[in-house]
């Protein structure tokens, strides 16, 4: 996971830099929930607006399982 810190120095250089941290999402989050294009979309229609973030309680972080096949070899 790349470091929130990192974020918030890179949004301090940046004239209309905001952050939105969304723990246990990855990064493909704008391809891959609906909530994660919607908050890119409302930022790229007015960048010095505060972006509606409201949606993101709502998302969940993907859960991944192993084929049936590797969890009998474990």
């Amino acid at each position: 996971a790349t470091p929130t810190h990192w974020a918030y120095r890179a949004a301090k250089s940046l004239p209309f830099g905001q952050v939105v941290v969304l723990r246990g999402i990855g990064h493909d989050v704008i391809d891959s929930d609906p909530c994660g294009s919607e908050v890119v979309a409302d930022f790229l229609a007015n960048p010095r607006r505060k972006l509606k973030t409201g949606c993101i309680g709502q998302m969940q972080a993907p859960q991944f399982t192993a084929a049936a096949e590797e969890q009998c070899e474990g």
